[in-house]
């Protein structure tokens, strides 16, 4: 499979050693500072040395996106213009768009995405099965992850 990471950070560096060790074939370290995409991609090389791990500005999104399996965004809340700004008719319809912030009610692209058919995700998985790994790891006791999903989306009761 061939990932697409938006961003350059630790999410992203986490995102692509995960996406390789899962057996991706290629990931592809896409950000707004092409020399930040490429120092993460070299390192990331050195980690993964089966994986094909390349670099690329955020510009060359719709060439990389045209082949992605998978879109993960990572980006902070100061990047998400430069999000907004890509054209998302780019990625696949049988590709999956995996947005890893869980603090914006309206995610980038991610409503638009959906209607086309795209498979999406928002960052509350990831939100939730981190906050039941540091309950654990404080508390020694099995956390109740759907018990969270309930409190984080509101629905208590329901």
């Amino acid at each position: 499979a061939t990932i697409a990471v938006l961003g350059a950070g630790g999410a992203a560096r986490a995102v692509a050693v995960g996406a390789a060790d899962a057996g991706a074939a290629r990931v592809v370290v896409l950000n707004r500072t092409e020399a930040r995409a490429r120092s993460v991609a070299e390192a990331l090389e050195r980690a993964c040395p089966t994986t094909r791990i390349e670099a690329a500005p955020l510009g060359g999104f719709a060439d990389v996106a045209r082949r992605a399996d998978v879109v993960v965004m990572t980006v902070s809340r100061e990047g998400l213009s430069a999000i907004r700004a890509l054209d998302p008719s780019f990625v696949r319809a049988d590709a999956t768009w995996i947005d890893l912030n869980y603090w914006d009610p309206d995610p980038p692209h991610l409503a638009g995405l959906q209607r086309r058919g795209v498979r999406v995700q928002d960052g509350l998985p990831m939100l939730i099965h981190q906050g039941a790994l540091a309950f654990r790891a404080f508390t020694g006791a099995p956390a109740a992850p759907e018990v969270a999903r309930r409190v984080l989306t509101g629905r208590i009761g329901s």
